[in-house]
Parts: structure tokens; sequence; C-alpha cells
């Protein structure tokens, strides 16, 4: 994971020990029982939860680098326009999966986004991995060969499952072998990160009014 928003991270930090130290004066000004069991449910909320969004998104990574999912035939293209299949690279060259954080335009909160980068410069790089597009829908294999990515991807929006989209070729495989008349596409598909926010809600009063004192949830 990379914070590219330093400045703002620190300052979330030491905000959510003033919401911790807000909510405990809460808890010690409480005037009855019943209120002040409620605020002690939710003692330290502000801190706990600020470091598991930010620990669940670290275990995120960690996770997928440990068991990615790289089939051989899928590509890497570098920034200087370099190519390389996933069979090439080996092992120990292919790429991790990195979660790079944003400030975001809520206060106290944050954006995130998932990419790949090159272990060994630590720069971004774009995945390809091979597709198809299997089409139940009418259109003859002659329609299908002419579109374009941003086409293919319009039809199986517009197709109400009748257009698919599969990464297993076991799946076209099975189509060929059934003798099936069924349109099909194959190409390379950019791999898109899961984005996200880590995102500030205050708590509030009977009113409706912010208090001071809230914590952090993820969002994607």
């Amino acid at each position: 994971m990379t914070i590219l928003c330093p400045a703002e991270f620190a300052e979330a930090t030491r905000f959510a020990v003033g919401a911790d130290e807000a909510l405990e004066a809460a808890i010690y000004h409480a005037g009855d029982a019943e209120r002040r069991k409620a605020l002690e449910a939710r003692r330290g909320q502000a801190s706990k939860s600020l470091l598991q969004c930010f620990g669940s998104r670290a275990n995120s990574d960690d996770i997928d680098n440990k068991n990615p999912f790289f089939p051989d035939g899928s590509e890497v293209l570098y920034d200087d326009g370099t190519k390389r299949t996933i069979l090439d690279l080996g092992k120990y060259m292919r790429p991790l999966r990195e979660t790079f954080v944003f400030k975001d335009m809520a206060q106290h909160s944050f954006f995130f986004r998932e990419e790949y980068i090159d272990p060994d410069t630590r720069k971004r790089v774009d995945v390809y991995d091979r597709c198809w597009y299997i089409f139940r829908d009418g259109t003859t294999q002659e329609e299908a060969d002419t579109l374009s990515d941003e086409e293919l991807e319009q039809k199986l929006r517009e197709s109400n499952g009748n257009v698919e989209r599969t990464y297993c070729p076991e799946t076209v495989q099975a189509i060929e072998s059934a003798g099936e008349n069924v349109p099909f596409v194959e190409t390379m598909k950019k791999r898109v990160g899961m984005c996200g926010g880590i995102i500030y809600h205050a708590d509030h009063d009977e009113d409706g009014k912010p208090l001071p004192y809230g914590s952090w949830s993820t969002h994607t």
C-alpha cells in the first residue's frame, strides 16, 4: 500500500485521537446510565476504525500478492511501451498488486485505487488478460469481428445476458467441441482495479447535529 497524501493521513490520525478523547469526555459527562452504556460501547472507535480500514487494504494487497491469478498468456505493458507475457516474466518478476491512497474531498477521508506495479522499479504497469465475448443475441460472426473494445463492452451491457464475457478458454472450447453455431471474439482486456473510499462519519445527536467524535468505514 502506498499513501500519497502523508499530510492528510497524519492529520486524520491526530483527529482520530482527538475524537476518541471527545468521546471519553462524553462518557464521563453522560447524564444517565443508559446513555453512558451506549457511549462506552463506542469507546476508541475512531482510532480503531481508522486503523482497521487501512489494515484491511494492506491485507488485501498481501493476500492478492501471495496467491495472484496470472494466466501465462496475460500481458504486461510497461511505461516505455515494452510488452511481456506472464510466462516470460516468471514467478519473481510478475506485477504486484498495490493500493494507492489519495486525499478525498470529504474532510478526514481518503480515496483509494488498486493498481499493478513492477516489483523491480515499482512503477505502474498495465495488465491485459485474454478473454472472449460470446454472442447469443443474433449477432453474426462477421458483425462481431468488426466491433471495437468499447462496442464489445456496450454489447455486453445491453444484451440482457445474451452476450457473455469469459476468461476461461474451456468455455469457448466447449462451444467449438459441441459444434454450436455461436459467434465469439477473442481479445485482450485491461484489468481495472477496485476503487473506493475510507470515509469518516461523525456521530450525531438527537437533533441530527454532528458530534466531535465518530468513526471511519470503507466503501467500494
